[in-house]
């Protein structure tokens, strides 16, 4: 207990709250960044179909 006091009296207990989130904002950040690269990596775009493009329509003149 007198460490704990004798931390909040030095100021070193806020700097280590302060550490601590610091390191959790970064372990979340990393593992997020992880899941993001992982995702981008086994990406792969649909390749277009030429039968599915559509182009004008065309009218029909009637004589």
């Amino acid at each position: 207990m007198a460490v704990k006091e004798h931390l909040k009296s030095t100021g070193w207990d806020s700097i280590d709250t302060l550490l601590r989130e610091t390191t959790q904002v970064l372990d979340n950040y990393q593992s997020v960044k992880e899941k993001v690269d992982y995702a981008h990596s086994s990406f792969v775009p649909k390749k277009p179909s030429l039968f599915k493009i559509k182009g004008p329509k065309l009218l029909r003149v009637s004589k």
